[in-house]
């Protein structure tokens, strides 16, 4: 119902909602042959294949709140962008200089707003 919500743009940022019953996303976590552990995210909602949503919770998140998500989860390696159709990893070096980035350019925007 959520994601119908925003999809419909019923549910706006700052606007308090309140759910029917408890809510529990329940992200994937793919795992290698070398029992390497990964969190999935996709570039767009092509790359989600069809019968992958009816199993797991799909919520539009930036990266920038993926990469959080997996630097705070225990035995997680990367994670992996697009896993189905071109896979990129994006372990936690990578994660770190996206940080990173993402940092500065806060820091560039704020700057020049002073």
């Amino acid at each position: 119902k959520i994601l119908e919500m925003l999809e419909r743009n019923e549910l706006k940022a700052g606007v308090e909602w309140q759910p029917e019953h408890d809510i529990r996303l329940r992200p994937d976590i793919l795992e290698d042959s070398e029992k390497n552990r990964f969190y999935p995210i996709f570039s767009t909602k092509k790359e989600i294949p069809k019968e992958y949503g009816e199993k797991f919770s799909i919520v539009p998140l930036s990266v920038i709140t993926c990469i959080e998500m997996f630097k705070g989860t225990k035995n997680l390696n990367a994670i992996v962008l697009d896993p189905w159709t071109k896979p990129f990893i994006i372990d936690s070096n990578i994660a770190d200089v996206i940080l990173d980035m993402a940092g500065e350019k806060e820091g560039e925007e704020n700057e020049t707003l002073s």
